[in-house]
Parts: C-alpha cells; structure tokens; sequence
C-alpha cells in the first residue's frame, strides 16, 4: 500500500490519468510515488504501513540503564509490531561465540526475559544476560500504523505532484495548456503545506541507548 496514487495525483492536478503514453508515463510516476513514501518515512521516523527494520545495532550498558533488572533499549522506531517468529522479527544477543534469538528462544513478558512497549518502541531485557558491550545486541522488526491518515495522504500527494511540475517540460495546468508561472509558485506553496502536515507526525528519536 502507497501513500496516495497516480489517480489522485491526477486528480490534483486537474489533468488526464496517467498512462504509458502520458509524459510523465505512470510508470514514472509510481517511481515518484515510492520515492516520497520513503522521504515521508524518513522525515517523520514514522510508518503509516508495515515497515521492517533489519539488524538494528545496540551497545548494550548495564551499569547505566537497569530497569527493575531489565536492560533498556529505546529502538529507533516506535508503534512497533508486536515481535513474531514467522514474520522474521529477531531480538539476537551476542553470547561471546553466536547470535541467540530472544525472540525464538526465550520468554517474552514483564515475568519473562524481555518485553515490549511498543507503543513507544522501547526493549526490555534481563539484566542476568548481560555485560557491557559494544554492537551486542541486534534487533530485526517490524514498525508503522496500519491506515494512512487522510492528512498524510494529501502530503504525499502533494510532493508527487510537486515533483511533477518540476520535471515536467510540459507544465500541467488545468486547461491542460504549456506553461502556467502561477503552478510554478504554486510547487513551493504545496511542499510547505506538505512539511506542515508530516511535522505532526514527526518522531523525535532521543538517539539509541548504545
């Protein structure tokens, strides 16, 4: 699932649909489409679909972030799906020779080895396990909302549609003629409105614990 489509985009713009023919093609535009799904992730440090993170590094400091006997980790993504074998999550800890996985082979919950809040993406796990260590721990997971607000929708939109003036040699207008300088004004007042939008969801991560 994207963030908007090529049919909203063109709906924006108050021109044709996008097809192989069309300058730029639908193909181009679906290109576009991804890269701003992937500039909205990495601005906001947010999802607004599934997103996997793979082997996040951690250094691993007992003597400063005990929790009632649990190490903490604040991962660098929050709203974090709940972990799952079978979805590829993998919470491995270095044990001086191998990778063991938390995650396949020890006991999640408060009473357990480790937990999760996942709300605020942050790792709990048993003191006893640990020494300090530098990259000994390494987290494989899965983070993001599962609906793509309206508002972040029209943000999305509104970058795509951006992108496409500006590489367009064609400038869309509405009367679907060569060149409008107003659109032009018009590209940078749409990426203020969508910065505006996607700083309400913007995460402020407080850097790793390690």
């Amino acid at each position: 699932m994207t963030y908007t489509t090529s049919d909203k985009i063109a709906a924006f713009l108050q021109t044709s649909a996008f097809s192989s023919s069309t300058i730029p093609t639908s193909t181009v535009v679906g290109t576009w489409i991804g890269w701003v799904d992937s500039e909205i992730n990495s601005y906001t440090k947010n999802s607004f679909t599934t997103t996997t993170i793979t082997k996040e590094y951690h250094d691993i400091r007992t003597f400063t972030y005990d929790y009632e006997g649990f190490i903490e980790i604040q991962l660098r993504r929050k709203n974090i799906v709940t972990f799952a074998t079978i979805s590829g999550d993998k919470v491995e800890v270095w044990s001086g020779n191998s990778w063991v996985d938390f995650v396949a082979t020890k006991t999640v919950g408060r009473g357990g080895d480790y937990w999760v809040n996942e709300e605020d993406g942050v790792l709990y796990i048993k003191q006893a396990y640990f020494t300090n260590l530098r990259d000994g721990i390494r987290i494989t997971y899965r983070y993001g909302l599962q609906t793509v607000p309206g508002d972040v929708e029209m943000a999305a939109t509104m970058l795509v549609a951006a992108k496409i003036v500006q590489n367009d040699i064609r400038t869309l207008t509405p009367a679907g003629e060569v060149t409008s300088p107003r659109i032009m004004d018009n590209v940078e007042k749409w990426q203020q409105e969508a910065y505006q939008i996607l700083d309400r969801y913007r995460i402020m991560v407080v850097g790793s614990y390690g």
